[in-house]
């Protein structure tokens, strides 16, 4: 009889299924802090800066590289200690660019918008899945898998053992509002949340009303969860993700009608 999957077990093959799918797989703890790949300075930053910066660099070669950097640290720059607000203000930031002032040749000030990401030609940007990406808020925190787009968290995966019955969706979820609570920092720039325990899944927001609205049974998981990563390299421009989980379910309107928190969408009255 073979032994029981473990929750590992599920981790590496999302892990396989990513670099198949050409995103680059790292370790969270090759690239920690004090290691010699490390890619952060602390525990408590969530982007990888280096990464970000030569994207901003590569995506926008008529910006020069002072007012780079003056878009990184805009862009890094929190405005508000409310997640959901610092989610908007990113998400913001990623459909329309940071805006930048600079002084051209000619000795004249010019305006413009440094983009983030490419949206018109994915494969301009970089692609980065690590597993064990340790954060340290309120307490350390472990997301299982973590997925960076120009050294941007984009996608949070938070796995459950496979045929553990006290592994549940639910319990996922409640581990995604325990990192919400605790290392709200990850969530800034997040614009997907997955929770699986290997056999169903779903995907959605960080945010309670809006998370697990669209769901669909990975039976194969791996299948599914295939088509569902798949479709994450599928951005139509000023919707980041907005149509790639593949579910049987309409898309969650948290990614359809994203609006700013605390402004209502009108209702349409019925004829």
């Amino acid at each position: 009889m073979s032994p029981a999957p473990r929750e590992a077990d599920l981790e590496a093959v999302v892990l396989d299924l990513l670099g198949t799918l050409g995103w680059s797989v790292r370790h969270g703890p090759e690239i920690a802090p004090g290691e010699l790949a490390a890619e952060r300075g602390d525990y408590r930053e969530v982007v990888l800066i280096e990464r970000l910066r030569d994207a901003v660099v590569g995506l926008n070669p008529g910006i020069p590289l002072d007012a780079v950097e003056d878009a990184v640290k805009t862009a890094l720059r929190p405005e508000s200690q409310v997640a959901e607000s610092e989610n908007w203000r990113a998400y913001r930031l990623l459909v329309e660019g940071v805006p930048v002032d600079f002084r051209s040749t000619d000795g004249s000030i010019r305006s413009a918008r440094a983009r983030l990401i490419d949206f018109d030609e994915p494969g301009n940007n970089d692609y980065l899945a690590v597993n064990q990406f340790t954060v340290l808020g309120t307490r350390e925190r472990r997301p299982d898998v973590v997925l960076f787009v120009n050294g941007l968290p984009l996608v949070l995966m938070e796995l459950k053992r496979p045929g553990d019955g006290n592994a549940t969706l639910r319990g996922a979820f409640n581990q995604v509002q325990t990192y919400r609570a605790q290392i709200p920092d990850i969530f800034t720039w997040n614009q997907v949340t997955v929770i699986s325990d290997g056999t169903q899944a779903r995907a959605g927001s960080f945010i309670p009303e809006g998370a697990g609205r669209c769901q669909a049974g990975f039976r194969p998981a791996v299948s599914r969860l295939r088509r569902c990563l798949q479709g994450m390299r599928k951005w139509p421009r000023g919707s980041p993700f907005s149509a790639q989980v593949p579910c049987s379910c309409e898309r969650a309107s948290w990614v359809k009608d994203r609006a700013e928190p605390g402004r209502r969408r009108r209702r349409r009255r019925r004829p």
